[in-house]
């Protein structure tokens, strides 16, 4: 069979349903050259960069790595949220945890590297210390020292630090105003004010801190200097971040009434829900979508999972702002043994992106990446970003225990219809049952993976690949690789043939 222009592929497949290993890319003519390779044997100047692989996660959020780590409890929890989003991708949280824990995780995520503090936490003049003790240890979203003092007019009047709360033991019941650093003695910078401007102007006057305060001297915002290191030490630019330069933060949620309960107790701190469920064209998805999109408007939707062209363009006519494509196809996942239901997963991610494409939704691909190589399979196929499980699970930030055994160092992967999870929370079975003390067939199995290391090294091989990928098929861009690569499919020779063989 010739390679084919990827409509004319999938349709001359007729109803035959495609996964990894069936199919390949077709490489093409690479100009320029690789950077890596002897160009200034040839060429006078030299070859353009690596290619650009950031693309679309939602309508309106652009990743400059399109992975995404899947919410499941062996996966992505605060820990593994932040690696992803400082790595360019996302880590989504999963929600088969109380409530509070979910807002607490999304909190590490959205507060580990402020920018600008938009909304610092500040008290009046006439509030007495101990009130602002006691009000200081009610808050869970409080566990510093820092706080500004405001007029009724928002207008910056002083300062607390820890130093004045531990003077001040002797007598809580006197005003803060007589023990917060006056107003004159504050040093403060214009609203507006870049993290990098922030941080020259605290290192010159050696601050730890530094409010924004506009014309009228109403407070703007709020720099903390150990903020401003970690987002200038690391590789800012790379970096997800919301507008006010902190970590993009993704929660999901259930497909039912819960859901609402989870984003306001989470809102603050998010800027994308995911709604968890493995069906995801019922009734119950599209209402809890509706009461979503009504409550938290400024909020990234992206729809459960689904695997037919037709659920697709059902979500994309309601508006989501991302597709989530894929059942069953996991490596832990047996829905499709278990029901007899499933679309093989690069059949289905064409066919739901020919459908979204013509609303301009982009495609996530959930589920079944088991090789660096088929990053670049399934986004030839229409995937804009790729969920990842097992790939990620066995990392260091990966929750769960990493253990030896046989001299083997390994870690727990698990499915989120598993007979393991099912019995330790009721927010699992909740997701495939609406009564907690009937537990639905499972859907899932428990088992292990080998420890991996660094989630940094495995998403920086899986990055190589992707772009050795495109540079192979002669793309410069994720958006040229997803147009215009052809593909061509494989028997199970073929497969054979790619792996390494015929040695001892």
């Amino acid at each position: 069979m010739m390679s084919q222009e990827k409509h004319e592929f999938f349709e001359s497949m007729g109803h035959l349903g495609l996964t990894y290993g069936d199919v390949r890319t077709v490489p093409g003519p690479m100009d320029p050259p690789a950077p890596d390779m002897p160009w200034q044997e040839f060429f006078e100047q030299p070859p353009l960069p690596a290619p650009d692989i950031s693309s679309h996660l939602t309508k309106d959020i652009v990743l400059s790595v399109p992975l995404i780590s899947a919410a499941m409890d062996r996966v992505t929890e605060a820990k593994m949220a932040i690696a992803m989003a400082k790595l360019g991708g996302l880590g989504v949280i999963h929600y088969v945890m109380g409530v509070e824990e979910q807002k607490e995780a999304a909190r590490k995520v959205k507060v580990n590297l402020n920018g600008v503090i938009e909304e610092p936490v500040s008290f009046r003049p006439d509030r007495t210390v101990r009130s602002v003790l006691e009000e200081k240890a009610r808050r869970d979203d409080v566990d510093y020292w820092t706080f500004l003092v405001t007029d009724d007019e928002n207008r910056l009047t002083g300062l607390l630090t820890e130093r004045d709360f531990r003077f001040a033991k002797c007598d809580l019941d006197q005003l803060i105003s007589n023990i917060m650093t006056p107003l004159e003695d504050i040093t403060s910078a214009p609203a507006g004010t870049v993290p990098e401007d922030a941080y020259a102007f605290m290192a010159r006057h050696k601050k730890t801190m530094l409010p924004l305060v506009d014309r009228d001297g109403r407070v703007a915002g709020l720099y903390i200097l150990s903020d401003v290191e970690r987002l200038l030490e690391g590789n800012p630019e790379n970096y997800s971040l919301d507008k006010a330069g902190s970590l993009l933060t993704a929660i999901a949620v259930p497909s039912s009434r819960r859901a609402i309960e989870r984003i306001e107790a989470c809102r603050k701190y998010i800027d994308i829900v995911v709604i968890d469920s493995a069906h995801g064209d019922s009734s119950y998805a599209f209402k809890t979508y509706e009461m979503i999109r009504e409550i938290a408007p400024e909020l990234q939707i992206i729809s459960p999972n689904i695997s037919s062209h037709v659920s697709a363009r059902m979500w994309a006519q309601r508006g989501v702002d991302a597709i989530k494509v894929g059942q069953g196809g996991g490596s832990i996942c047996t829905t499709r043994v278990e029901t007899g239901i499933g679309i093989p997963q690069i059949t289905a991610v064409y066919q739901c992106a020919a459908q979204a494409e013509k609303y301009d939704v982009p495609i996530i691909a959930d589920g079944g990446v088991s090789k660096n190589g088929d990053l670049a399979v399934v986004t030839a196929a229409g995937a804009h970003t790729v969920m990842l499980g097992n790939m990620l699970a066995g990392t260091e930030e990966a929750p769960g225990k990493d253990e030896w055994v046989d001299g083997r160092r390994i870690k727990e992967y698990r499915g989120m219809g598993s007979d393991a999870v099912f019995s330790e929370r009721e927010e699992a079975v909740l997701r495939y049952s609406s009564d907690p003390s009937k537990k639905p067939i499972p859907e899932g199995v428990s088992g292990y993976v080998p420890y991996k290391g660094s989630v940094a090294r495995v998403v920086s091989d899986m990055v190589k690949g992707l772009q050795q990928g495109l540079r192979y098929c002669g793309k410069r861009t994720l958006v040229e690789h997803r147009a215009s690569t052809q593909l061509i499919m494989g028997t199970g020779n073929a497969l054979n043939e790619a792996r390494p063989h015929d040695l001892l």
